[in-house]
């Protein structure tokens, strides 16, 4: 095996497609959110940039805090496009588009998604399926 095969920045970088579920079936939903894997440089470079933020605050700050603000830098950061998403008939596409819900529970839904998927290198490597 060639090690370009398992070069999981390479493939971190060109990015890989999720298909979201809903929350309360575990079913596929019509959104499919395109992301950058966590070992992407710009994940890596958005979580390097907020750990310096955090790390420059003067004041003492919360552990889970700190821990929930790399999470979102990191997500947010993987983000590349999102397609079925809407809000009263209004698309949502663009990760800046996004930002404004993720601090509401159906953002949480997504995070949660996002970050658990993106953890998991396999999915580097296939497309996803619909079930």
């Amino acid at each position: 095996m060639d090690l370009k095969d398992i070069d999981v920045v390479e493939k971190a970088n060109e990015g890989f497609s999720m298909v979201l579920k809903h929350p309360g079936t575990g079913e596929d939903t019509d959104i499919v959110i395109r992301m950058r894997g966590f070992d992407s440089d710009a994940v890596r470079e958005a979580e390097r940039a907020t750990y310096k933020k955090l790390m420059k605050r003067k004041e003492t700050a919360n552990t889970a805090d700190q821990l929930e603000a790399l999470r979102l830098a990191k997500v947010k950061a993987a983000i590349i496009s999102i397609e079925g998403l809407t809000d009263g008939g209004k698309e949502i596409r663009t990760p800046a588009e996004l930002d404004p819900y993720l601090s509401t529970s159906v953002g949480l839904v997504i995070l949660e998604q996002v970050n658990s998927f993106a953890n998991d290198r396999a999915n580097l490597f296939q497309e996803p399926s619909r079930d």
